[in-house]
């Protein structure tokens, strides 16, 4: 399948054009968070927090996603880049499978 049918079908851009804008909006967050923090534990759900691990600072949770966000754009690289070598790898063995003997 080519690259543009897949750009096509998958739409890749719509996936990743939020990402910088979400980034800024946390690093706005958490400057305004440097002087003020709060607690969402007084707005805990019913169910409690299912990703939330302190919610006792709302610093510390924008903290968490920071970080969250970081191992995932890291984990993504990582295997963006295994793929990288795969291709290249796998485009010098189609090169030697076609050489004339």
């Amino acid at each position: 399948m080519a690259l543009s049918t897949i750009n096509t079908v998958c739409h890749f851009e719509d996936f990743l054009s939020p990402a910088p804008a979400t980034v800024a909006i946390l690093g706005q967050l958490m400057a305004i968070c440097t002087t003020t923090d709060f607690s969402l534990a007084n707005k805990e759900p019913k169910d409690g927090f299912k990703y939330v691990k302190y919610p006792d600072s709302f610093r510390a949770c924008l903290v968490q996603i920071s970080l969250s966000g970081c191992d995932t754009f890291t984990n993504a690289h990582t295997h963006m880049d295994k793929i990288r070598l795969y291709i290249t790898q796998f485009q010098g063995n189609v090169k030697d499978l076609f050489k004339p003997c």
